[in-house]
Formats: structure tokens, C-alpha cells, sequence
């Protein structure tokens, strides 16, 4: 398991796969350009199905369906997955012109799985759509059932199989389809063409001989007694090397620490085989070349040549980039002009309020601007800081409240939740140190309480988050000095400072490691002000945030700031002596990298940036979590999660086609929430035991945590309360793989060890 930080070299590809931006009737940017399938979020047979069903029945309610002209197609499709054939099917019943294109054959990601792979038809508890076959069966079965029902309804002969599409572009209303073959004119195209088209390579010396292969074409039992290398920790890559070991020898080589992308079944059988000697498995090494008869392996440190007859690289596909750009296919989060010049208003924007807050140019004491505003501000607006944080204020109240009305209003615990962002916001971080301890201060001492940076919110926010209190608090009490500030404090001050500084030892040391072991880090998600405004405006934002290895890695740097806190302000308090580097900290981490960085660039990265990566206490209860909370699991043995279906705590994005829920991957160091589920019934309707039985579709993505195990079993314990058991001897890293195909929700309520 990782420790703090994560210093392997950077080998193991990025397996995010952007979408193309779309609206909700699966157009793109391009007017009449329509995305279907896994291309447009709908990953599996029988939801693409249905999506291709849904968006034919749509245009042929549109006025100008019909081009008008016999030379012109009304729709062109592209790809006969699922998806294209069943829109292919609706538009055959609605007597629409079309024309189906393929790159290889008909149902191609069917066709290369492995001979007699189970193809699953899930989600069960979704009805299925249109005429399009699909049940539980064998590959073969799936193949001979759609070949059938095409060649009835007269499907296959409006297909041209092996013409690739080289370029699409709009003249006028109307589309020229460019392939491999001729060019085709068409009033609509319909992409359907799937995420698995154009194989991953590995970019390794030698990848280019032609006995590298990306997919099993040959019949498994006509290859006997070769050498067999295997990159990939997938099914493909997994079901291959099961295919071939029976008589060859075959080797399994994965870039993780595990076999961490394959099914459950899959995974006890290839642990089975490499147990018995069938297969030999290499795990986290890296493939450095290719030769005629070899290939060489950096393990463990050390090169490894190994004979090798045959190659397979299965590591996953990639989007035809080159052809997107080329059509003007715009990418969710893509760069472009327009979204730079946002960035920077949005910059420029935030910096402007931030710099009116904490008198930065041009809103300085005696700048150009605002030169006497402070000495004849009215109540309530008391001061610059006032405003800053009404506006602030208003910021969550106003977009939580409509999160509520809109996406979570059939949530009760998102309504909770948000409510306690709003008592902590309102209450305990506008108007307590505004205008209760401001006012009581100001009457007691005759001096301003807010002179003293900070001190009033270190009532709730805890060092290392916020580090005056814990500095000015603390030098005050231990040396008696005058502490940094606009004005220093006056001796009835100094001597009454020892108990706050107490106050904010506990609150620091004490309270936060008992909260975080009874739940989690739902401090940032519950209680903090930076989380709440990441929650609330930052929610519509969720999708764009990085995702990754490269995005993983940024994640440390929340642990050398909490160093570099520990460093200059411990230094300070012990020694009363003010440093420059105290004032480098404070406009770096708490200005920038705290105030105007992360919610300047909310609307293009998520509003939990600085959360995730940057804060020094998000890093700090994240150790204090593996040390202490009884959210972590050990190396060996036994732990429970209990989840509660019915919490629909996010919207994020996960993968999964799990049976049930063994299979299902969880966290051992949980992070406030994590998504599972999406229930496709109403738990109102159906209850508890109904969802557990039929919904068969997840899996997570958890916002920071450096590590994910496989639930072993699951079952209903009661009061709709799911218990998972995990097992924790497939400690596995890099929990950002697991993303994509599904919007789910769940909430952990309660782990325990034993």
C-alpha cells in the first residue's frame, strides 16, 4: 500500500476516455451530428440499444426529417454496434433513408470476444427497446440471432462493412460522409461508433512486428505450443491468456500492482491458473521491447528476456482523435479559444472581489480606487471583509438551495447536509464573528476583533487550515509577545489568550482525529466553507474534475503544504520570531492557492480543487485516517461497509457490470461519500430487498483515496442498511482507474474491522 506520497515513475497510461460534448438529445456541437452508444454514455448492449431507439423515434417526428433527394440520405450511421442497429431497425419501421457504415464487421466488439463468453443483457431491472435481440447468451448465440433478424428485416443489405470514415463535413444543411471507399452525401449522421474501435498501443521498441496483436482473431485451439505474452489487466487481455494457457505458455503482464480491470470470475480464474503454473504473471512491470523472438521486461528492477512467439497489447482503445478534430467535434473539458478567454474573466473576476476583500491593488488602503470606503462603510456592511463574506454566503444559500429544489429534491440527506453548510456558513462564519464577537470585542477593548486576522474563525476551522489563530494564539500565550498583526494585542488580551490557544490545540489534535474516526473527512463536506462552496456552486461542475493518474499525482501536494504549515509556523510559535517566509505562505497557499485559484477555475475543473489536492487539512485527517479512523483497512483479514441505497450523495462517474455485488469496488480509506449505485427503481416503490436483488449495474469512484479492494460478498441486513464484506488480501492501487459509463449514488454509513 502507499504510503504518504507515490514516487513510482510515470509508466501506466492515462485510461480516461474524454466524450464528445453533447446535449441532452445527443446532438453535438455540430448541428445534425448525433453521438449514440458508449460514445454518448451509454456503455452497455442494452441501454446503447435503447438509446439508438430513443433518438431515431425523436427525428422522425422532425419536420425535415427527409432530405428530398434520393442522392442523399436522410441518415448516415456510423458503426453497427447495438446502438447504430437498433436505430438502424426504428428507422427501417419509420421508413426513413439511411445508411449504415462500418469499420470491420456488424456487432465487431461482440464478434471479438473470446468463443462461448457469456454476453450479459443488464441492466435486468431496465425494459429493454425496439426489435433489436438481446437476452443472456453465448457470443455465438448473440451473433447468429442478429445476423438472422438483420438479413429478415432487410438491414444487411443497406451496411457496407470495411469502409472506414475518413472525414465527415457540412456543406450548407447537408453532410459529406468521406471513407475508405467513396463519399456519401446525408441530411443527419448518427455516430455510434463505440469507445473500442482503435486499439491502445503501448508505444514499447518494437511494438510494430507483425506478431503483435491487439485482439484474439484465430481460433485458440489451432495455436499450440508457441510463447505467449500478454499485456493487460483487463477481461480481454484476462480471457485471452485463459484461452491460450491450456497449450501454450503464456505469460500475463500488468502495469498496476494487480489484475485490477477484469470481472471477479474472471480474476479467481487467472489466479487459479497462475497459482497451478499455467500462467505466469508479471505484476507492475514494464515492457521495454519487442524483438523477433523475445520480449524484455523491466521487473522489479531488474531486465528479464523472455521467449516469445506471440504478442498481444490489450490495455484498452482510443477515440479517433485526428478525425474528431478534423470534423470540429468539440470534447468535454477541450480547450479552446473561448473557454481561455472565460478562464481568464473568471480570473480577473475573482482576483477583483479577493482584492477588494483583503485590500490588494488596485483596492489598497490609499489606492485609486475606494480611497474612503472604509472609514464610511454602513451596517451592516462593517467592513470590505463583511461584503466579501456576505457575497460568499450568498453564493452557498443561493446554489444549494436550488440543488435542493432541482437535483436533490427527493434527497433528504443531501437536504441535511446542505442545511448544515448553511447553519455553519451563515452562523458560525458570517454573522458570529461579524457581528456577535466583533461588537463584543470592540465594546470591551475599543479595537476592531477583526484587526486580528482570523481569530474568530478559529472557533471552527482547525489548523492547519486556518493558521493565525493557532500562531498569534500561541506566541501570545507562550512568550507573552505582541502578536503580527495591524495592532498589536493589549496586555488584558495577552493574559487571556491561553485558553483559546488551548481551545485551538484540542480542536486541532483532539477533536478532528476523534471526527475523522467516527466520520471520515465529512468535515469538508459537511462543515467547511471551502467544501461548501465546492458543493453548492461547484456541483453542476462535478464532471469536469481531473481525473487520472497525472491528476492522482497532483494530489500529494496537499501533504507538503501541511509540511511546509508545520515548518514556518511551528517555528514562529516556538521561537516568537516573525519570518518572511510566514508572509510567502500566506499569500501563496491561503490568497491564491485557497481563495481566487479554485474558485476562479470551478467552472472548468470542479469546485473541489483545492479540497482534493491542495489543503493542508483535507492532507492532515487523510493521515490521520490511515492511522486511526475505523473508515481504513488492514493488510490482511476481514472489514465491513455498510451502505445505505437510498442516499443519493453525488453525481459522479463510475464504471461497472458486476453480478449482484460481489465484484464491487471499494475504498479502504474512505473519503466522505462514495458514489455506487445508480437506482434504476424507486426504493419508495420497490424497497430495500428488490434493489439488492435486481440491481446489477456499479461500481464507484472515490474523490480522494490511494487505494481500492474487491467486496468479496454483500448482504441485506435490514433497517435498508446493504453490508459489504471486503477483501482486504486484493489491496489494489489507483482508484481514478475505475471511471466512466455510470451516474451512481450511495453513502458509507459505518465500517468496521473483524
Amino acid at each position: 500500500m502507499l504510503g504518504i506520497f507515490d514516487t513510482r515513475k510515470e509508466k501506466i497510461p492515462d485510461f480516461e476516455i474524454p466524450y464528445p460534448k453533447i446535449n441532452k438529445k445527443g446532438e453535438s456541437n455540430i448541428k445534425g451530428l448525433y453521438i449514440i452508444g458508449d460514445l454518448g454514455g451509454k456503455p452497455v448492449i442494452k441501454l446503447a440499444a435503447k438509446h439508438g431507439v430513443e433518438l431515431m423515434e425523436h427525428l422522425s417526428t422532425l419536420p425535415d426529417i427527409s432530405s428530398g433527394s434520393k442522392d442523399i440520405y436522410d441518415i448516415v450511421i456510423v458503426g453497427a454496434g447495438p446502438a447504430g442497429l437498433s436505430a438502424a431497425l426504428e428507422a427501417e419501421k419509420k421508413k426513413i433513408n439511411y445508411l449504415i457504415l462500418e469499420k470491420e464487421r456488424v456487432a465487431n466488439t461482440i464478434y471479438d470476444y473470446p468463443r462461448k463468453k457469456d454476453v450479459a443483457a443488464e441492466p435486468e431491472n431496465v425494459e429493454k427497446k425496439g426489435d433489436l435481440w438481446i437476452q443472456p447468451a453465448k457470443r455465438e448465440e448473440f451473433l447468429e440471432k442478429w445476423d438472422s433478424l438483420l438479413k429478415k428485416k432487410g438491414i444487411n443489405k443497406k451496411i457496407k462493412e470495411n469502409e472506414e470514415v475518413k472525414d465527415i463535413q457540412k456543406s450548407g444543411d447537408i453532410f459529406e460522409v468521406t471513407t475508405s471507399a467513396k463519399t456519401y452525401r446525408a441530411k443527419r449522421v448518427i455516430f455510434s461508433i463505440g469507445k473500442r474501435g482503435t486499439p491502445r498501443k503501448l508505444g514499447a521498441k518494437g511494438e510494430d512486428r507483425s506478431k503483435v496483436h491487439y485482439k484474439l482473431d484465430d481460433d485458440p485451439e489451432k495455436i499450440k505450443g508457441k510463447n505467449i505474452f500478454i499485456v493487460g489487466s483487463g477481461d480481454m487481455a484476462v480471457e485471452t491468456a485463459l484461452a491460450l494457457c491450456k497449450n501454450n505458455k503464456v505469460s500475463i503482464s500488468c502495469l498496476e500492482r494487480d489484475i485490477v480491470r477484469c470481472k471477479e470470475e474472471n480474476y479467481k480464474a487467472i489466479m487459479e491458473g497462475a497459482k497451478c503454473g499455467d500462467i505466469t504473471m508479471y505484476k507492475n512491470a514494464e515492457l521495454k521491447e519487442i524483438t523477433e523472438d523475445e520480449v524484455v521486461l523491466i521487473y522489479n528492477n531488474e531486465e528479464r528476456k523472455l521467449a516469445n512467439d506471440y504478442m498481444f497489447i490489450m490495455i484498452g482503445a482510443v477515440l479517433p482523435a485526428g478525425l474528431f478534430k478534423k470534423m470540429g467535434l468539440k470534447m468535454e473539458g477541450q480547450w479552446d479559444l473561448k473557454r481561455y478567454l472565460l478562464l481568464a474573466l473568471s480570473c480577473i473576476g475573482v482576483y477583483s472581489i479577493y482584492a477588494f476583500k483583503c485590500h490588494y491593488w488596485p483596492f489598497t488602503y490609499n489606492g485609486p480606487l475606494f480611497k474612503d470606503l472604509d472609514a464610511n462603510l454602513p451596517w451592516p456592511f462593517i467592513s470590505r471583509s463583511a461584503i466579501y463574506t456576505m457575497l460568499y454566503t450568498s453564493a452557498i444559500v443561493g446554489f444549494g438551495t436550488y440543488a435542493i429544489m432541482t437535483k436533490y429534491k427527493t434527497s433528504l440527506h443531501q437536504t441535511i447536509r446542505f442545511c448544515s453548510f448553511f447553519f455553519f456558513q451563515i452562523v458560525m462564519f458570517f454573522i458570529l464573528p461579524f457581528y456577535i464577537l466583533n461588537q463584543t470585542f470592540y465594546e470591551s477593548h475599543g479595537q476592531n476583533f477583526l484587526y486580528y486576522p482570523g481569530l474568530s474563525w478559529g472557533l471552527v476551522y482547525a489548523w492547519p487550515l486556518q493558521s493565525y489563530p493557532f500562531m498569534e494564539l500561541g506566541v501570545a500565550a507562550m512568550k507573552g509577545l505582541n502578536v503580527w498583526s495591524h495592532q498589536p494585542l493589549p496586555p488584558e488580551a495577552v493574559a487571556a489568550t491561553v485558553k483559546p490557544f488551548i481551545y485551538c490545540v484540542i480542536l486541532a489534535f483532539v477533536f478532528i482525529p476523534v471526527f475523522v474516526y467516527f466520520l471520515g473527512k465529512r468535515y469538508c463536506s459537511w462543515i467547511c466553507s471551502c467544501g461548501g462552496l465546492g458543493e453548492t456552486l461547484g456541483d453542476a461542475f462535478r464532471k469536469y474534475a481531473p481525473k487520472g493518474w497525472r491528476a492522482k499525482k497532483h494530489e500529494d501536494a496537499g501533504t507538503w503544504i501541511l509540511i511546509a504549515n508545520v515548518v514556518v509556523f511551528g517555528y514562529v510559535i516556538l521561537t516568537g520570531v516573525d519570518i518572511a517566509t510566514r508572509g510567502w505562505y500566506t499569500d501563496i497557499v491561503d490568497v491564491w492557492l485557497a481563495g481566487i485559484i479554485p474558485v476562479a477555475i470551478t467552472f472548468f475543473y470542479s469546485g473541489k480543487v483545492w479540497c482534493r489536492m491542495w489543503c493542508p487539512l483535507a492532507a492532515y485527517m487523510g493521515i490521520v485516517g490511515k492511522a486511526i479512523s475505523r473508515f481504513r483497512l488492514a493488510d490482511r483479514g476481514k472489514a465491513w461497509v455498510l451502505l445505505k441505497p437510498d442516499d443519493l450523495s453525488g453525481a459522479f462517474t463510475c464504471i461497472g457490470m458486476i453480478k449482484h455485488i460481489k465484484g464491487f469496488y471499494a475504498p479502504p480509506v474512505l473519503v466522505s461519500y462514495i458514489v455506487g449505485y445508480k437506482l434504476f427503481l424507486s426504493v419508495r416503490e420497490h424497497g430495500y430487498r428488490h434493489i439488492l436483488s435486481s440491481v446489477k449495474v456499479f461500481d464507484l469512484f472515490i474523490l480522494k483515496s490511494h487505494s481500492v479492494c474487491l467486496v468479496k460478498e454483500a448482504g441485506f441486513k435490514g433497517n435498508g442498511v446493504v453490508i459489504i464484506q471486503i477483501d482486504k488480501e486484493r489491496v489494489i492501487m489507483n482508484d481514478d482507474y475505475f471511471f466512466t459509463l455510470l451516474q451512481c449514488s450511495c453513502m458509507i454509513v459505518a465500517v468496521c474491522n473483524g
